[in-house]
């Protein structure tokens, strides 16, 4: 059955379905979306102590607000939905708020809604959550809430394939990176050392940085002084650099750090450290495996 281009947006507008439904469609958006542990309230009714589900989030535990009310409300009408769901930050004690619904926001009427908050939130508004819908690996959830065929074929393979391999072209990278600072001289105190710093695009203070050391590499991963208030390390995710081996900040060294000693054998050592700060910016920091990579050397 054909469809319009825009199917998933006039049926997200137009919802007929209910609470109980949206509130399991919110469910599956924010697992797509890289929230952990969702565990929902009652969907089916019933008291649900100012929120409609729980999760985490960077080790944080938050909670979710569902609201897919029948066409588009005025902004007033969406403002007070989300000012009173806020009351359940403080109400469950946690760190912030996902706001799930089916409505259109302007870029003007979030930053309205964010200076609201006062704090941690993120706002799934209509556009987003069509985005995130469309992606080939969410057919089924698209066919399950809002009726629209999933079609038949091997889309999510040949997806998961497509990410595996942008995230071990990643990490080629990075080595390749990693393999033109080893080759450079080693860091003497009277001479500047050659480094690259690997930042993440779209995500302001998110890095990493590279040295040529006396023994080897010398890396630097960012601190909570160099992040934004809201990207601020938890002590779940401080205490699992320092379990990986990564010293703590200090007054002279202001981020995390350790230096990569050269094996006798350096065969895979730039993969290998490659690919443990790549993952340890996904599993601890947060980023998201196909945000993608910026390296800028001294030598720019």
């Amino acid at each position: 059955m054909a469809h319009r281009w825009d199917e998933t947006w006039q049926r997200l507008l137009v919802w007929t379905s209910g609470q109980g439904p949206s509130e399991r469609l919110a469910a599956q958006i924010l697992l797509s979306d890289g929230y952990q542990r969702v565990d929902p309230s009652h969907p089916l009714g019933g008291r649900d102590g100012k929120k409609d589900a729980t999760m985490l989030r960077n080790g944080l535990q938050w909670i979710m607000a569902v609201y897919f009310p029948r066409g588009q409300q005025p902004f007033n009408v969406i403002k007070k939905k989300f000012v009173g769901d806020l009351a359940g930050v403080v109400a469950n004690g946690v760190s912030g708020m996902a706001f799930v619904c089916n409505q259109e926001i302007s870029l003007s009427e979030r930053r309205d809604l964010d200076k609201a908050a006062s704090g941690r939130c993120d706002i799934y508004h209509l556009e987003r959550v069509v985005a995130i819908l469309d992606q080939p690996k969410m057919r089924h959830v698209r066919e399950q809430f809002l009726n629209i065929d999933a079609g038949v074929g091997d889309l999510e393979f040949a997806d998961a394939a497509a990410r595996g391999k942008f995230v071990r072209e990643r990490i080629d990278i990075i080595a390749h990176a990693i393999d033109n600072l080893s080759a450079k001289p080693r860091w003497r105190k009277t001479t500047d050392h050659s480094y690259f710093i690997l930042e993440i695009h779209g995500l302001a203070g998110f890095y990493a940085q590279f040295m040529r050391s006396v023994r080897g590499i010398y890396v630097e991963l960012v601190s909570s002084e160099f992040l934004p208030r809201w990207h601020w390390l938890t002590e779940s995710q401080e205490a699992m650099l320092v379990e990986e081996g990564w010293e703590l900040p200090d007054a002279s060294i202001p981020n995390f750090n350790r230096d990569f000693a050269f094996p006798k054998d350096r065969g895979t050592f730039s993969v290998d450290l490659a690919r443990k700060v790549h993952d340890t910016l996904i599993h601890v920091y947060g980023i998201h495996e196909t945000d993608s990579l910026e390296i800028r050397t001294s030598d720019d």
